[in-house]
């Protein structure tokens, strides 16, 4: 089920193949069912606590959606450039106000 990236020397080509940039994330597989949502790190861990903004946004999906993707946090609302978890893996640490659920976080799905 998880397919993890692999370094490699030269870029595959032919109309096949996409691309997508690279964010400092959790993989993630966020689950819409008739009763809620439920979030799952790629270690079977629950972390629905955690990226509870991304759960009740998800509310909004038709039950049954199933999404895998990195979770993320981004400084700001219209840029990948900066973007990070580790605020959420270990909040106590980190005083940005991303640690503290401000920041906009989205699902960036896997190809």
């Amino acid at each position: 089920m998880w397919h993890l990236a692999r370094p490699v020397t030269q870029l595959p080509t032919g109309p096949s193949w996409a691309y997508e940039i690279k964010v400092d994330g959790h993989r993630t597989v966020l689950w819409r069912t008739e009763d809620g949502v439920r979030l799952q790190s790629r270690t079977g861990r629950d972390v629905t606590a955690l990226w509870m903004d991304l759960a009740v946004a998800a509310m909004r999906l038709p039950p049954g959606v199933i999404l895998d993707g990195e979770a993320v946090v981004t400084s700001q609302p219209t840029t990948a450039a900066c973007t990070s978890a580790s605020p959420r893996r270990s909040p106590a640490r980190c005083p940005a106000p991303a640690a503290r659920g401000s920041s906009p976080t989205s699902i960036r799905r896997r190809m």
